[in-house]
């Protein structure tokens, strides 16, 4: 009985993964066929309530002490265009290294 060489095995093995790889790749390039209905719908279309805070702080992930508040709003009206001027106080930190983080946070 003829028995295959492992060479020709692992060469099969290899082609067979090669060939799976082209499937997944092609899988992420192909669009989702949909019904009536949108597939995704966006999370803003209900138009929920939010809120907005914006702090900043001389560590990129600062615990609670180490924040400083800059504005909150409790009712943030996305559908407009939001534009302000803020008074930042600099820690003498951010003079000496230069690294300054703001962070804005959203609520519902």
């Amino acid at each position: 009985m003829f028995f295959p060489s492992i060479t020709t095995i692992l060469g099969v093995a290899f082609m067979a993964y090669i060939a799976h790889s082209m499937w997944v790749m092609a899988q992420l390039f192909t669009t989702l066929q949909c019904s009536g209905q949108p597939c995704f719908t966006s999370f803003l279309s209900e138009k929920p309530r939010m809120q907005l805070a914006l702090f900043t702080s001389t560590n990129s992930n600062p615990i609670s002490t180490e924040v400083s508040t800059i504005f909150s709003t409790k009712n943030l009206d996305y559908m407009q265009p939001f534009q302000n001027d803020f008074q930042i106080d600099v820690p003498l930190k951010t003079r000496r290294n230069g690294s300054l983080y703001l962070q804005a946070t959203k609520c519902i």
